[in-house]
């Protein structure tokens, strides 16, 4: 009986030190599970982030190859463009500044290294004509405000005029007009003030002086001290460049349009189309509820 006891005793002492082992072991797988999947998360995450990492990559790599298809094609049709005789003053571009630097370099040293004459700024001029351009439309609109004042100064001294000659008129009336003419005059003059005036020659003609008022001081320091000829040829390279440029803006301004009109009349047609499916369905729905 005492054996008995004693195994039953040291039996139930094992599989009470078993369970506490299995209870160790569950706890520890179950940590090693937790530890397990934080790392699959983890590595997870970080695939996420190299998936996304990589797509930016790509599309870096797109951007810098499409960068670098249309650098070799500018190359190439500047090139071509060169060897036809269209330089960029041609053509109404602006250089760079490295392709300016390479260009005022390469023209201001003759076939033996030597210096040569300073270069010209095509850009420099360009930004003169600009504004000599500028110029003249602020002027444009000057003098269409003072033609409008002077027709309503012309008006109002009619008036005035009848006024007079009239003997039912009241003072008030006329003394109203005088100040209105008044102020009217004093307006034509401020405006002729902003327009300016430009000496004439000592010939009889009406022409003004173009020389004037292009070869001014802020062309001949662009200019330099080259002959008026080459200046005039400068100017005239730059001002066909500027044409070109302007009818290429007006060429792409007359696409967009097309394309905008094109856009519209689709539009148009899709809710016309949607309209009439519209009204079918209604017209359906009223015959099923008769």
């Amino acid at each position: 009986q005492k054996l008995i006891t004693s195994e039953r005793k040291s039996h139930a002492a094992e599989i009470q030190r078993l369970k506490k082992q299995a209870m160790q072991q569950e706890r520890e797988a179950t940590k090693w599970k937790r530890v397990s999947d934080r790392k699959a998360v983890e590595a997870e995450k970080a695939q996420q982030v190299a998936k996304a990492r990589l797509d930016q990559v790509g599309q870096l790599r797109t951007k810098y190859k499409e960068a670098e298809r249309k650098l070799r094609v500018r190359v190439m049709k500047r090139g071509v463009m060169e060897k036809a005789g269209l330089d960029p003053v041609i053509v109404g571009r602006r250089d760079s500044k490295q392709q300016r630097m390479a260009s005022e370099g390469t023209r201001g040293q003759g076939r033996k290294g030597k210096p040569t004459k300073s270069a010209i700024d095509y850009d420099a001029v360009r930004g003169f004509l600009d504004q000599k351009i500028a110029e003249v439309g602020r002027k444009e609109g000057i003098a269409d405000k003072l033609a409008n004042e002077w027709e309503d100064h012309l008006e109002l001294v009619s008036q005035r005029d009848a006024s007079l000659q009239s003997s039912d008129t009241p003072k008030e009336a006329i003394e109203a007009l005088d100040v209105q003419i008044q102020y009217k005059e004093e307006r034509i003059r401020q405006l002729a003030k902003r327009l300016g005036k430009v000496e004439r020659g000592s010939s009889n003609t009406d022409q003004v002086d173009d020389a004037a008022f292009l070869m001014d001081h802020g062309l001949t320091s662009i200019i330099g001290k080259q002959s008026p000829v080459v200046a005039a040829k400068v100017a005239a390279r730059v001002l066909f460049g500027m044409v070109v440029r302007e009818r290429r803006r007006v060429a792409s301004l007359a696409r967009t349009a097309s394309s905008l009109d094109e856009k519209a009349v689709e539009a148009e047609k899709s809710v016309s189309a949607k309209d009439i499916a519209f009204r079918s369905y209604m017209e359906e729905e009223r015959r099923e509820r008769e």
